[in-house]
């Protein structure tokens, strides 16, 4: 079983930068925070209009475009959030109501009257407590993962654990140095001058022996019983949402085949009802498991027992079954055999052997499932 081990990792990230006029400058990701009069004052609060200024004033500051990128992702956030909320009902005195957030925090909207007025500000009240990093960036529970899970979708059928790990790694490695919020390290956005930043050092240094970065890796196959996608556990969501955020910065890559990623929620119960290969089949995929393909109607479990009889077949269980997967609109998977060998070791043996081996004028393709990292074993 190979894991990615954050010893491997050993860059570390810098708390904050300083602005050209000497203010210190935190970046992370979705928010640039700057120590301003208007933003750590207590009792005050940290308004669209504020964070628009700040990048104003990152940019005659000539801060980079990397830098900057961070901040794109809290104009977006704040404008698709504030583009659905629905307007404040304003009382006979006319005060604008406010709606109560979650965890004592609270946004407040107001609503112009007049057409021709400016649109309303969407105000995110900084609290002078110390909580985790989330709950102060995410009052609502709204915009921020919830599970260290992710599903990446549309890999290649015959992709391998070690292509998605390495991927997996440089864009982790990538992030560290460009700074991945701790969202449960404990934050006063008032007292304290920087947000918590992650440290693959100090994850590392938490446990004996070092944890590794991705803890599961669950491969997701098709009702045509072809692998399609991963299931993937990082060692927290911190890190989830590092890599769910390049997504929708930019393309994410598994080899050289772009992906889509998206947050997932686990369950054994979800896995196995989604699962084709349990749901309908019954079995665990894993990579001492081959697949034949591209199988002439005559071909039978005694040919298949024939071809296999110069390798070593799993002792116990059933060694050889038929694909039953189906599709939601009703179509049913071609022809095609699933033989469980002994060990990962003959399973590429008899894929080597028997490779394009012609039966009935078709020939047959073989590929083995590949290796994976259980969550169970954790």
């Amino acid at each position: 079983m190979r894991s990615v081990c954050t010893s491997t990792i050993r860059r570390s990230i810098s708390s904050g930068r300083r602005g050209g006029n000497g203010a210190p400058v935190t970046l992370f990701r979705g928010i640039l925070s700057m120590t301003a009069p208007q933003c750590t004052a207590p009792g005050t609060s940290c308004t669209l209009s504020t964070w628009k200024s700040s990048v104003d004033f990152a940019e005659r500051n000539s801060f980079d475009q990397t830098q900057l990128r961070y901040f794109s992702v809290a104009h977006s956030s704040l404008d698709a959030e504030q583009s659905t909320r629905r307007p404040a009902r304003e009382d006979h005195d006319g005060r604008d109501s406010q709606e109560p957030g979650r965890d004592g925090g609270r946004r407040e909207l107001s609503q112009s009257q007049h057409d021709g007025e400016e649109e309303p500000e969407l105000e995110l009240l900084l609290r002078d407590e110390r909580l985790p990093c989330a709950e102060h960036l995410d009052p609502d529970g709204t915009m921020l993962p919830t599970s260290d899970w992710i599903h990446i979708n549309g890999t290649l059928p015959i992709g391998s654990l070690n292509q998605l790990l390495t991927s997996l790694e440089q864009i982790l490695m990538e992030e560290e140095q460009k700074g991945i919020i701790d969202l449960d390290a404990e934050w006063n956005p008032v007292q304290d001058a920087t947000v918590p930043l992650m440290s693959f050092d100090q994850l590392v240094a938490q446990e004996d022996p070092p944890r590794p970065l991705i803890e599961a890796a669950h491969v997701v196959i098709s009702p045509f019983g072809r692998p399609n996608g991963w299931h993937v556990k990082l060692a927290n969501r911190s890190l989830a949402y590092a890599i769910l955020s390049r997504g929708q910065q930019q393309n994410i890559r598994i080899g050289w085949k772009l992906v889509q990623v998206s947050e997932y929620h686990y369950s054994k119960e979800r896995q196995q009802k989604e699962d084709p290969a349990w749901a309908d089949n019954g079995l665990i995929v894993d990579d001492s498991m081959v697949r034949i393909e591209n199988c002439p109607p005559e071909m039978n479990f005694n040919y298949v027992r024939y071809l296999f009889s110069r390798f070593e077949l799993a002792h116990e269980g059933t060694t050889i079954l038929t694909w039953k997967g189906k599709t939601d609109d009703g179509k049913v998977a071609p022809l095609m055999y699933i033989v469980r060998m002994e060990s990962p070791s003959w399973a590429r043996a008899a894929v080597r052997e028997l490779q394009s081996t012609v039966v009935n004028r078709k020939i047959i393709k073989l590929v083995q499932f590949p290796q994976q990292i259980r969550y169970e074993e954790f």
